[in-house]
């Protein structure tokens, strides 16, 4: 364990124990760490996309027979794009079931701030008539 320099915070740390990216859920007094960002996963500009196209492009090829050397150029060409498009339309797929999802949740969000509001409304109309009953019989003691 080593100390952290004076202008740091004032607590031991260990070295080697956070290293990496992580997603972080931040609360009062907690921190949780919710899962380590792994690298790769998404990609951050466009060569990164198209080396993980060619990566899938090269492993569905390799799943494929070898041409042969009586096919033709075309032939080979029309299964590489054969392997890209049933590529693009599984990954169309996957978006689409993905939008399907994030409807839901948010409609199961919609629901979940009414009952919210509905149920404030009526603890506050509960409070509004504590309030009333309490300085009512405040009223009736002063008169007696």
């Amino acid at each position: 364990m080593e100390k952290k320099k004076k202008w740091d915070l004032p607590h031991w740390v260990m070295p080697g124990v956070f290293s990496g990216n992580y997603v972080v859920d931040e609360a009062v007094e907690r921190i949780s760490i919710v899962k380590p960002v792994e690298k790769g996963t998404e990609p951050e500009n466009e060569e990164a996309l198209e080396l993980m196209v060619e990566a899938a492009l090269e492993t569905a090829l390799k799943q494929s027979p070898p041409p042969t050397p009586e096919q033709p150029i075309e032939i080979i060409l029309t299964q590489k794009e054969s392997v890209l498009r049933d590529h693009v339309e599984k990954l169309e797929l996957e978006i689409a079931s993905l939008k399907e999802e994030v409807a839901s949740w948010e409609k199961r969000l919609k629901e979940f701030e009414e009952k919210q509001a509905k149920e404030h409304q009526y603890l506050y109309q509960v409070v509004l008539a504590l309030k009333k009953e309490w300085e009512r019989e405040r009223n009736e003691d002063r008169h007696h």
